[in-house]
């Protein structure tokens, strides 16, 4: 059987058989199959010693960007690895088009969000430093729109790497976190962003603690916040809210954040 999905296999210091290839092209089809305009698959398979493979795969697709890195003590543990988080991952993906619903699937959220975010609905504006991590184009569109348009200052990135190099070198009011990010999961993005903002701290200075937006289709009571020190969640949208209850839950939120930014002046 011809798999119809593109599969981009690049090995480093390794061969793999073309059993090997061709039974993970059809096994990655079968999952991928649902999610329309999907990107081709990169995946990259290094042996790094005798006991260490690693297992990087990544597509991108029509609402977001699944990505994963597994490390295994074989090949065959690295893929067999690596297929179960792919598979769990796209588990998530699904679950969130059955719940999400500000993604302009209806012509009446769209048409709001086009008036609201070509005019200025802040009375008064927020000028806050947002960072948004977000790998979904439409919720980044949406999330990126609502707040620039109540006067916020937005970087947003899609890979969670680059958004940390962003924490390094710039000071944010406000991290706006989607949960089900590629390569790494909301969870270790936080515990992951501590540490980059603990190396920038200052002996005898104020510790940078950063308020946090949860972003995700997932119940509140499924996701476990790490214990940091720099960061903490001021609030969590649900992305089955409509984009007129989104707008609320920013316009609420960034006001908090602005009016606690004056009494730390």
């Amino acid at each position: 059987m011809k798999s119809e999905m593109q599969l981009n296999l690049v090995t480093n210091n390794c061969e793999i058989c073309e059993f090997t290839r061709s039974q993970l092209a059809q096994d990655l089809d079968i999952e991928v199959k649902k999610f329309l305009n999907h990107s081709a698959i990169d995946l990259v398979i290094t042996k790094v010693t005798e006991q260490y493979w690693t297992f990087n795969l990544s597509m991108r697709y029509g609402r977001g960007h699944v990505a994963i890195t597994k490390t295994g003590p074989s090949l065959t543990a690295a893929i067999d690895s690596g297929l179960i988080e792919f598979k769990n991952d796209l588990r998530l993906h699904e679950i969130q088009w059955a719940t999400e619903t500000f993604h302009f699937d209806k012509t009446g959220e769209y048409d709001y969000f086009t008036e609201v975010s070509a005019g200025n609905i802040a009375v008064e504006q927020r000028k806050l430093s947002t960072l948004i991590v977000e790998d979904d184009p439409a919720a980044s569109v949406v999330l990126g729109a609502t707040l620039k348009a109540l006067g916020c200052d937005t970087n947003q990135f899609d890979l969670p790497q680059e958004a940390l190099e962003s924490l390094a070198t710039k000071r944010y009011d406000l991290l706006v976190l989607d949960w089900n990010l590629p390569y790494m999961k909301g969870g270790e993005f936080l515990t992951a962003a501590d540490q980059f903002l603990k190396k920038a701290d200052r002996k005898g200075q104020p510790q940078r603690k950063i308020p946090v937006v949860i972003c995700s289709s997932m119940p509140l009571d499924t996701i476990k916040i790490p214990v940091v020190e720099h960061l903490f969640v001021i609030s969590y949208w649900h992305k089955s809210l409509p984009f007129s209850s989104i707008l609320g839950s920013v316009d609420e939120t960034t006001r908090k954040i602005t009016f606690r930014n004056q009494i730390a002046r």
